[in-house]
């Protein structure tokens, strides 16, 4: 939240548009992949968003970059979104997404319902974990989250790089847990690399 209210304070629609979170919605979906050959699944949403959402997803595999040569989400729509997963092989891969839509803002004089003060219904934490990696070896390093989750949360990760796709192959997260993951990343160098991070669940 962008701002915090005392007792007693007045919210006036500016200081409410700034405590409303992006409605979110998060899971995993499996995809098993022809080897060589970008396949795809659908996902459907838990329930319909009221615009189109931005979607992000990530592999949870320690072979993202080398094997796993890439996952994306296309046609999105407010009712879900195609999941594409290109592997050299047909293991069956696990793919984390978030989806996330602009928050449906005030006018002045419109009631705070509960309803639209807490459009996001899940809490995002963010973070980065830098890893030495071994060339062209998929290499890990562990994440704490700053505040533990009630449940699991889902989480992507992608390299703070100049180099992505040719000298960073991929990264990725696995073992998550409702207080840290294992983050990955797969390099043709040894050079240290930033791994971002958004863990997206409930508190």
């Amino acid at each position: 939240m962008a701002y915090t209210f005392t007792d007693g304070e007045v919210g006036t629609k500016v200081k409410l548009d700034q405590i409303i979170a992006a409605p979110t919605l998060a899971g995993v979906a499996r995809v098993i992949p022809v080897a060589n050959t970008p396949t795809s699944v659908y996902v459907k949403f838990p329930t319909p968003f009221a615009t189109i959402p931005r979607v992000v997803v990530a592999a949870q595999s320690a072979v993202s970059g080398t094997s796993l040569k890439g996952v994306s989400a296309i046609n999105r729509t407010v009712n879900g979104f195609d999941l594409m997963v290109y592997r050299t092989n047909t293991a069956g891969t696990y793919v984390a997404w978030q989806a996330w839509a602009l928050p449906d803002l005030f006018v002045t004089g419109q009631p705070a319902s509960a309803a639209r003060l807490n459009q996001g219904g899940m809490v995002a934490q963010v973070g980065t974990r830098s890893i030495t990696p071994v060339a062209n070896t998929p290499t890990s390093g562990t994440v704490t989250f700053p505040t533990p989750f009630s449940a699991t949360p889902v989480v992507v990760t992608c390299s703070v790089s100049t180099v992505p796709g040719s000298t960073v192959l991929g990264t990725a997260a696995t073992e998550v847990e409702a207080d840290g993951c294992r983050v990955w990343v797969t390099r043709t160098s040894t050079a240290s690399t930033t791994v971002a991070w958004i863990a997206l669940g409930r508190i």
